[in-house]
C-alpha cells in the first residue's frame, strides 16, 4: 500500500472476540501509525467498544439475537482486548437491517459475497453519524460463508428481521 502511496486515515473491522481487529491493528499501526482504527460491531453485541469506554472487558446481556452469527460473542478475549486498548479508538454499533443492505451493497455493486458478521464493518460507513477521517478509509469485509437461503432472501429484502 505504501508504494501506491496510499496512507489510510481510517480502518473499520468486524468485531467479535476480538481477534482480528488485534493482528488486524498490530499489523496496520506499524505500516500506517497515524490510522485511527475503529471496531464495528452489531446491536446488542458492542462488547468491545462498551469495553473499550470503560477499560474493562464488559459482557453481552444475555438473550439479545442477530443475524451476525459469526461475531456474536459474549465478550472481547482478554488478550485481543489489551491489544485494542492500545490500537482501536472506539466503535461503531449497526442494525440487522443495516448489514442486510451492507450485504445488498456488496453484492450489487462489486459482486462480492459476504456473511451478515462480514458486512458489519460496511454497514458502519453507510450509518448517518458515521464521520470519516480522511478520504482514505479501508473498510474490512469478510466471511463469505453464508447460507444461500439467507443471502438469497437478503437480496431480495425477504428476511423478516
Amino acid at each position: 500500500m505504501q508504494k501506491e502511496r496510499f496512507y489510510p486515515s481510517q480502518l473499520i473491522v468486524c468485531c467479535g472476540g476480538g481477534g482480528l481487529i488485534a493482528g488486524t491493528s498490530i499489523s496496520i499501526s506499524e505500516s500506517f501509525p497515524n490510522c485511527k482504527i475503529f471496531a464495528a460491531e452489531p446491536k446488542g453485541f458492542d462488547d468491545m467498544k462498551r469495553s473499550l469506554a470503560a477499560n474493562e472487558i464488559l459482557s453481552n446481556k444475555p438473550g439479545n439475537h442477530s443475524i451476525c452469527d459469526a461475531i456474536i460473542t459474549p465478550s472481547p478475549g482478554k488478550v485481543p482486548f489489551e491489544i485494542a486498548k492500545k490500537y482501536v479508538k472506539g466503535g461503531y454499533v449497526v442494525t440487522d437491517q443495516e448489514v442486510c443492505e451492507a450485504m445488498r451493497i456488496a453484492y450489487r455493486y462489486f459482486k462480492l459475497v459476504t456473511e451478515p458478521g462480514g458486512a458489519v464493518a460496511l454497514a458502519s460507513v453507510f450509518k448517518p453519524n458515521f464521520k470519516p477521517l480522511g478520504q482514505d478509509i479501508i473498510v474490512i469485509l469478510s466471511g463469505g460463508n453464508v447460507d444461500e437461503t439467507l443471502f438469497s432472501s437478503v437480496l431480495t429484502q425477504n428476511l423478516e428481521i
